[in-house]
C-alpha cells in the first residue's frame, strides 16, 4: 500500500481535490495520533468528493470533520486491497466514528406492485408487501430508469397522488391507474380475471427485474439507423439511454449473483456474498458469517451495510 503524506485539513480545498487520485485506496481521519474513521474507496476521488460533500448534512460526519486535524490517503493496487486494507485496520478495534457513520443509509430500493399505487417506487426499506431490488446507491440514477421505461414502454411513474396526471396524454402511460383501479373493486369472489393487473405486473418484472429484457438491442439499433443517416445529434440522445440501461443491467446482474455467491482464491474467502475470512502477509484473518432471513420478495434485495463489500467481491469473482 503507497502511504501518502498526511494532509491536514484545514488544507484542503476544491483544488485539492480535484487532483485527489482515482485509484483505489484507503482515507483514515486522525484527531492526532488517534484514528477516528477509516473507509476504504473503490475511487479515491469520489470517496472525497462525497465526504466532502455530504459533511454539512450529514451530523455524524461533521462532527467527524470537527475532530479531524489531519486524513491519510493511503493509495493500493486494487479494490479488494483497499478492502483488505481496511479490514485489516478495523479488527484491531473500531475507531468511533466508524460506529456512528454509515456511508450506505441513504441507499434506496426499486419496490414493484402492480396492484397498489403508485406501481412502481423509490423506497429506503423492503418492509411492505412490494417486490424490491436493490440497494442502488443513486436515487436519482433510478428515477432516471424509471423515466426512461415509462417513455420506451409507457410504465407507470407516477406522482405521490392518486392519478390520473397528464402523463396519460403526454403518450408516457397507459392510464395504469385507472385501468387497475377498476379491476381491483371487483369482488374476489367472483372469479374474475383481472388482465390489466397481469399484464402490468408481467411488463414491470420485464423491463425492472430481467436483465435480458431486449432494449438495449432496440436502442442500439435505432441509434445505428440514426448513424447510417447521418443524423447524429439523434444518435447522441439515444448514446445516453443505452448508457444508463447498460449500467442497470450489470447492476441488475450483480444481484442476481450476490447473495448466492460463494468462492475461495488466495486472498479471500466469500461465503453468500459475505467475505468470511482472508489473507494478508501470510496471515489468515476471519469474519463471522451473519445468516439474513431474506423474504420471498427481497430474492433481488440485499442489506444495506453489505451490498458495497460484495460489489468488490463481486469483480474479484468475475
Amino acid at each position: 500500500m503507497a502511504i501518502m503524506d498526511r494532509i491536514y485539513l484545514h488544507e484542503i480545498d476544491s483544488q485539492y481535490v480535484s487532483k485527489v487520485s482515482e485509484e483505489s485506496g484507503v482515507i483514515r481521519f486522525f484527531s492526532n495520533t488517534d484514528l477516528l474513521y477509516i473507509t476504504d474507496a473503490v475511487n479515491l476521488k469520489n470517496k472525497m468528493i462525497k465526504l466532502f460533500s455530504r459533511k454539512e448534512e450529514d451530523l455524524n460526519l461533521r462532527e467527524l470533520f470537527r475532530n479531524s486535524l489531519y486524513i491519510q490517503i493511503d493509495e493500493t493496487p486494487n479494490a479488494l486491497d483497499a478492502l483488505l486494507s481496511a479490514k485489516l485496520i478495523l479488527e484491531k478495534g473500531k475507531p468511533e466514528f466508524n460506529q456512528i457513520i454509515n456511508e450506505w443509509k441513504e441507499y434506496v430500493y426499486l419496490a414493484i406492485n402492480p396492484t397498489e399505487f403508485p406501481y412502481v417506487k423509490i423506497t429506503e426499506y423492503t418492509e411492505e408487501e412490494w417486490f424490491y431490488l436493490g440497494p442502488f446507491k443513486n436515487r436519482f440514477f433510478l428515477k432516471d430508469i424509471m423515466e426512461l421505461m415509462s417513455k420506451l414502454l409507457q410504465l407507470p411513474h407516477c406522482d405521490d397522488k392518486q392519478g390520473p396526471c397528464g402523463k396519460q396524454n403526454n403518450s408516457l402511460c397507459r392510464g395504469w391507474c385507472m385501468l387497475v383501479k377498476s379491476e381491483l373493486s371487483i369482488d374476489p369472489e367472483d372469479k374474475i380475471e383481472t388482465p390489466n393487473i397481469s399484464k402490468l405486473d408481467a411488463l414491470l418484472k420485464e423491463a425492472y427485474v430481467h436483465p435480458d429484457n431486449g432494449l438495449l438491442e432496440m436502442i442500439q439499433i435505432e441509434k445505428n439507423k440514426y448513424e447510417d443517416s447521418l443524423q447524429f445529434i439523434k444518435a447522441d440522445l439515444l448514446s445516453t439511454q443505452i448508457d444508463l440501461l447498460k449500467r442497470y443491467k450489470n447492476w441488475l446482474i450483480f444481484l442476481y449473483k450476490a447473495k448466492i455467491m460463494s468462492f475461495e482464491s488466495k486472498k479471500v474467502k466469500v461465503r453468500n456474498g459475505q467475505l468470511i475470512g482472508f489473507n494478508m502477509d501470510g496471515i489468515e484473518h476471519y469474519n463471522p458469517f451473519i445468516e439474513i432471513p431474506y423474504r420471498p420478495n427481497e430474492i433481488l434485495a440485499m442489506n444495506k451495510n453489505l451490498v458495497d463489500d460484495a460489489w468488490i467481491l463481486y469483480q474479484e469473482s468475475l
